[in-house]
């Protein structure tokens, strides 16, 4: 058995964390697809064209407030889209919760999806917040590949192949950029989009009926991945640009799976410096992997960041040996990341969430002994992972 002390490989963690565990991935994990490939680009659009031009409904976008409820493993799924009358837009969710009727009052989970995906990934994480009580809102930001797609969906035969393929194209060549340009530069609308949400909650809940009288609007928490990560850390409070403007007061803490460190190569405007963290005082927790390298090549200890330059308390960071940008397959279909199936990254895509879900018991549902139990259950397997806390 290795040292049950031992740092993370290539991780100094420069404070003594009053809790670390080195836990396990049974050895057997494959790393992750990181970023977008030429070689998934190339295979969505020689498979996925055709189809969308055959299926008319894989191109249509929601036409009214409220789409008709359907059920998933003891879960209800609505689809709703949202009217910003101040920013002019209409944005678009996915509300996942239990499909069990009960007086319980239900916590809010928003979960804001990685660069160019939508509200229709991360099933596999969502669902199982949504099995273990929580209540799961999936917004589809401005970035979204589906956006791009639904804006050709009254084009026809050759006219719509090339359209889509040009915009295929734009998704792949608009993803290796500095923060605030080709996919990124709506950065700033995406806290705005999790706020509004907030802001909607009491709506969103009178349209679904076996939420009504169960959302509880005052516990919420926000989870993102990969970009989405950023949104969350931005909603937190962290500085951009000198700036904190799109921090929202309301949510109680905030999930992080492949955050974004220090960013000091864009425009003055989304430059984050190493004290960016520092005005963060709400309970964050960090989740990636050792093959977790960002997109200009930086190591995965530059996704710590956001933990080992917070302050205490409250703050935690869990790291998954050779796991890799999609934890397994967190973002379930993705038409920008890949989705391997086997048995070993199933189990990591669990154990990612049973991680996630344990940080939110603790502050959404005040269940004391949440991490606790979690560190417990993963101590019977043999180490492969690590986990810190201050």
């Amino acid at each position: 058995m290795p040292d049950s002390k031992a740092a993370a490989p290539g991780f100094a963690n420069p404070q003594k964390p009053w809790r670390h565990l080195f836990l396990s991935l049974g050895g057997i994990i494959a790393a992750a697809s990181a970023v977008v490939s030429a070689v998934v680009i190339a295979a969505v659009s020689a498979v996925v064209i055709p189809v969308l031009i055959a299926n008319n409904q894989a191109l249509a976008a929601p036409h009214s407030d409220i789409e008709r409820p359907y059920q998933n493993r003891n879960l209800v799924m609505t689809d709703l889209v949202l009217k910003d009358e101040k920013r002019g837009k209409e944005l678009e969710i996915k509300v996942v919760a239990p499909s069990v009727a009960s007086n319980e009052k239900l916590p809010v989970i928003t979960f804001s999806h990685g660069v160019r995906g939508s509200a229709e990934n991360y099933a596999p994480l969502t669902d199982y917040f949504a099995r273990h009580g929580y209540i799961c809102i999936k917004p589809t930001h401005q970035d979204s590949f589906k956006l791009m797609r639904d804006s050709v969906r009254n084009e026809v035969g050759p006219a719509k192949i090339a359209k889509l393929k040009e915009l295929l194209a734009e998704t792949r060549s608009g993803m290796n950029v500095p923060m605030g340009e080709g996919a990124f530069r709506d950065w700033a609308s995406r806290p705005q989009d999790i706020s509004f949400i907030i802001d909607k909650l009491s709506y969103i809940e009178s349209c679904i009926p076996i939420l009504k009288g169960r959302l509880d609007a005052g516990r919420v928490g926000i989870a993102g991945h990969s970009f989405g990560a950023h949104t969350a850390q931005v909603t937190a409070g962290m500085t951009i640009g000198g700036n904190r403007q799109w921090q929202d007061p309301r949510p109680l803490a905030f999930l992080c799976i492949s955050p974004q460190g220090t960013d000091l190569n864009g425009a003055d405007q989304v430059k984050v410096e190493k004290s960016a963290w520092q005005n963060i005082e709400r309970p964050l927790m960090v989740i990636t992997g050792t093959a977790d390298s960002g997109r200009n090549g930086q190591p995965y200890t530059w996704r710590t960041e956001p933990y080992t330059l917070s302050k205490p308390p409250h703050k935690y960071l869990l790291v998954f040996q050779d796991a890799g940008h999609n934890m397994g397959g967190i973002s379930g279909n993705s038409i920008v990341m890949t989705n391997k199936a086997n048995g070993a990254e199933s189990a990591l895509v669990e154990r990612v969430a049973r991680a996630a879900c344990a940080f939110f018991d603790l502050y959404l549902k005040g269940k004391a002994t949440a991490l606790t139990e979690m560190e417990a259950a993963e101590k019977k397997l043999s180490p492969s992972s690590y986990f810190y806390s201050k």
